[in-house]
C-alpha cells in the first residue's frame, strides 16, 4: 500500500515537472532565434481598422491567442494591408506565422514601398499550427496582405539581423511651442453662404460648405469641364446667382477667417445623377495623383481668385460673365474634401488614405508641379494652406498612412497638409453612424484623452502643423443618436449649450488649435434625423431663432475672447473643472468653472481656496451664461466673513479677477 502511494506521488511529480518544462519550452520556443522586435510605432495600418499590433504582441508564446482581422463590412477592408517599417535595414532569414482556423491567402512582400518585390504568397490551411518560411531578404520595409476575411493569423515572427542603419527621413522633432491663441480664434462653426451675417457676429472662424459644381456646370452633365473650364464665382449658376466675391469680402472685413470645404464632385465628371456627387473625382486610378487633375485645376482657380497672389490673366479659366481678377486676398485656408473615410457608403465614395493623399498632392501643388504649374493651391498662391479633409473619426492610423504616402511618393517628402483635421461626436456609441442612442458630455466621452492622443502624435511627428476639430456637436431633440438630453431642470437646448462650451475648452486644452461646432443653423426642427437639430439657431425656414447655445458662445466670446487658455485644473473628488484664461500685458485673470457631471449637480465653491486665486485679486464680476442674454447675466459676488463663495453647476460660469 505504501509502495503504491509512493508510486502515485512519484508519477504526479513527474507529470508536474514535465508540464512545467513543456510550458517553459513553449513560452521560450522562439527566444533562441534572432527575432526582430516589432513595436506599435513600426506598424503602418493602411486598412485603418483594428489593432494590427496584435499580430506581434505574443512573440514568445507557442499558442498565441490574439490576432488582427479587420471586419468584413465594409467589403473593401479586404485585401487588408499593413506595412512594417523596421527603421533599419535587416537581412531576414525566415518568418513564421501562427495559422488559426479557416483557409485564406496570406501575402508578404518586401523592398521599396509602392514598388514592392514579390515575396511569398501562401495558403493559410493549417489548423492552429505554426508555418515557417525561409527567405533571404534584405529590406527595411515589409508588406503584409490578408487577401480575404478567412485569413486568421494570430501572430507573425520575423527573424534576421540588422545589417545597416538607414537614413531617417528628416523631420522637425522640436516640440511645438505652446500657442497662446485668443479664445475667439479657437471657436468656429460650420455654415453656408446663405446664412445671414448677423448670426455669425460672435464667431470668428467659419467653415463654409462649398459644392464644387456651384462654380462649374451646376448640375449640367454636358458642361464642357476640364481642361476648358468656365468658372463662375460672381454670379454663380447655383443659388440664383450667389456672389462669392461679396460674401468672402464681407466676412473678411468683419474679421472672420473663412475656410471653404470643397464638397463633392460634379455631374460632368460622373455623367450620372445627383446621388453620385459624393463619388471620388478620379478620372482613372484613384491612387494616382494624375487622376485628379480636374479637381486640382479647380483648387488652383479658387486660390488664384481669393488668395493673396496675383496670377497671370491667361491662367484664369473664367466664363465670359466673370471679371478677370485674382489675388483678392480674402482666403488663406482651403479644405479639399469632407470625410473621405465614409465607411458607411461604398468604395466609390470611400478614399483609402493613399487615394486621398494622391488627390491632395495634386490639389496642393500639382504633385510637385509634375502635373503642371497651374494645378493646386500652392501654384496659385504660395501663402495658401491646405486643410486635411476632416475625417469622420479620430483615426490615427489614417493620418500615419497619409504621412507614409508623402514620405515615399514625393521627392520633397513633404507632409502636404498645413492643418490636421478630424470630426468627433461625443455619444454613447463611440462614433458617428454607429449604434449610439444619445449624446454624452465631453467628460464622459474622455474627449480630452481622445484628442490628446492625436495631439501627442502631432507634437512629435508634425510639430509645425495645426490640429483642428471641424465637426462636433449635439442635437436639440427629444430622441436621436446625438441628442443633448434633458437633465434635471436643464432643457435639451441648455444641455447642448453647456456641453458645447465644455467641449471647446477641453478640446483646446488637449491640443486642438481650433474647434468648429456643427453647425450654425438647424436643418429641420421637425425631424428626428441625426444632425438636423445641431444648430446654434433654428433653420432658415423658421427665421434663425437663436438658441441658448448661440447666447452662451456670444457671452464667452464677449468676456473671454481676447484671452488665451493657460491651464485647466480638475478636482478628482468633486469633479470641479477650473479653466484659467490670461492675456499678456493684462492684470486680469478669467476663470471658467463647471462640474463635469451629467446629473444637474451643484456645489458651493469658495474661490479663495482655488489655487488660481491670488489674495491680491479683486473679484471684478461673476457672469452666468443665460439664454437670451447676449453678454450673460452679471451676478453679485457673495462675500461673508472673508469668504468668497459662488454656486457652480454643470453650466459653466465666468469669474473675472483683477
Amino acid at each position: 500500500m505504501l509502495k503504491s502511494k509512493c508510486k502515485t506521488i512519484f508519477c504526479i511529480l513527474i507529470i508536474i515537472i514535465y508540464t512545467k518544462l513543456t510550458v517553459s519550452a513553449q513560452i521560450q520556443s522562439h527566444s533562441v532565434d534572432n527575432i526582430i522586435k516589432i513595436e506599435p510605432e513600426k506598424i503602418i495600418n493602411t486598412t485603418t481598422k483594428g489593432d494590427a499590433f496584435k499580430l506581434f504582441d505574443e512573440q514568445n508564446i507557442d499558442n498565441p491567442q490574439h490576432g488582427w482581422k479587420p471586419p468584413y463590412s465594409p467589403k473593401w477592408n479586404y485585401p487588408a494591408e499593413i506595412i512594417i517599417d523596421l527603421q533599419d535595414t535587416y537581412e531576414i532569414d525566415y518568418f513564421k506565422f501562427y495559422d488559426g482556423s479557416a483557409t485564406g491567402e496570406l501575402e508578404i512582400n518586401y523592398g521599396n514601398p509602392f514598388k514592392w518585390t514579390a515575396g511569398i504568397k501562401t495558403k493559410t490551411d493549417r489548423y492552429n499550427q505554426w508555418q515557417k518560411k525561409s527567405v533571404t531578404w534584405k529590406t527595411q520595409y515589409i508588406q503584409i496582405i490578408l487577401h480575404d476575411p478567412n485569413v486568421n493569423i494570430n501572430e507573425i515572427i520575423f527573424s534576421g539581423r540588422k545589417i545597416n542603419t538607414s537614413e531617417k527621413f528628416k523631420t522637425d522633432l522640436t516640440p511645438g511651442k505652446t500657442k497662446k491663441t485668443a479664445l475667439k480664434n479657437v471657436i468656429g462653426t460650420n455654415s453656408f453662404i446663405d446664412v445671414p451675417h448677423s448670426t455669425l457676429s460672435s464667431i470668428s472662424m467659419i467653415r463654409e460648405y462649398h459644392q464644387w459644381d456651384w462654380m462649374e456646370g451646376d448640375r449640367d452633365k454636358n458642361y464642357i469641364g476640364y481642361p476648358n473650364n468656365q468658372n463662375r464665382f460672381n454670379p454663380t449658376l447655383a443659388g440664383g446667382g450667389w456672389n462669392f466675391d461679396n460674401y468672402y469680402e464681407t466676412l473678411f472685413n468683419n474679421g472672420k477667417t473663412v475656410v471653404p470645404v470643397m464638397v463633392g464632385t460634379t455631374l460632368w465628371l460622373t455623367k450620372e445623377g445627383p446621388e453620385t456627387l459624393e463619388k471620388k473625382p478620379a478620372q482613372g486610378n484613384p491612387a494616382d495623383p494624375e487622376s485628379y487633375k480636374a479637381h486640382a485645376d479647380h483648387m488652383f482657380q479658387f486660390a488664384a481668385r481669393y488668395g493673396d497672389n496675383k496670377v497671370k490673366t491667361e491662367f484664369l479659366k473664367l466664363h465670359s460673365s466673370q471679371s478677370k481678377v485674382s489675388g483678392l486676398g480674402y482666403l488663406n485656408y482651403y479644405e479639399n474634401w469632407n470625410e473621405p473615410d465614409k465607411w458607411w457608403m461604398t468604395n466609390v465614395e470611400f478614399f483609402s488614405p493613399f487615394e486621398y493623399s494622391a488627390m491632395s498632392s495634386a490639389d496642393y501643388d500639382g504633385h510637385e508641379s509634375t502635373l503642371g504649374n497651374t494645378l493646386g493651391i500652392k501654384n496659385a498662391d504660395p501663402n495658401s494652406k491646405l486643410v486635411m479633409a476632416g475625417l469622420a473619426t479620430l483615426n490615427l492610423d489614417y493620418l500615419i498612412s497619409m504621412k507614409f504616402w508623402c514620405d515615399h511618393n514625393r521627392t520633397d517628402k513633404r507632409f502636404i497638409w498645413d492643418v490636421i483635421n478630424f470630426h468627433h461626436y461625443s455619444n454613447n456609441g463611440g462614433v458617428q453612424h454607429g449604434k449610439a442612442t444619445s449624446g454624452i458630455s465631453p467628460e464622459a466621452d474622455s474627449l480630452y484623452y481622445k484628442i490628446k492622443r492625436i495631439s501627442d502624435y502631432r507634437n512629435i511627428n508634425l510639430p509645425t502643423k495645426e490640429l483642428w476639430i471641424t465637426e462636433f456637436g449635439y442635437d436639440t431633440q427629444s430622441k436621436g443618436s446625438q441628442i443633448a438630453p434633458q437633465i434635471g431642470t436643464m432643457t435639451s437646448e441648455q444641455v447642448q449649450a453647456s456641453w458645447l462650451i465644455r467641449s471647446i475648452i477641453i478640446g483646446h486644452w488637449a491640443g486642438a488649435d481650433k474647434m468648429f461646432q456643427f453647425m450654425l443653423r438647424d436643418g429641420n426642427e421637425n425631424s428626428f434625423q441625426t444632425y438636423q437639430n445641431s444648430g446654434l439657431t433654428s433653420s432658415k425656414h423658421t427665421g434663425y431663432k437663436k438658441k441658448a447655445s448661440w447666447y452662451f458662445l456670444s457671452t464667452v466670446n464677449y468676456h473671454v475672447g481676447d484671452f488665451y487658455l493657460s491651464n485647466v485644473d480638475v478636482d478628482p473628488n468633486t469633479n470641479l473643472y477650473t479653466a484659467k484664461f490670461v492675456k499678456e500685458g493684462s492684470s486680469t485673470t478669467i476663470l471658467i468653472l463647471w462640474l463635469g457631471s451629467s446629473k444637474d449637480a451643484r456645489m458651493i465653491v469658495d474661490l479663495k481656496t482655488n489655487r488660481y486665486y491670488n489674495p491680491k485679486n479683486i473679484i471684478e464680476k461673476k457672469v452666468q451664461l443665460m439664454d437670451e442674454y447676449t453678454v450673460g447675466l452679471e451676478l453679485p459676488i457673495n462675500t461673508n466673513q472673508d469668504k468668497t463663495s459662488i454656486e457652480v453647476s454643470e453650466t459653466p460660469i465666468i469669474v473675472i479677477l483683477n
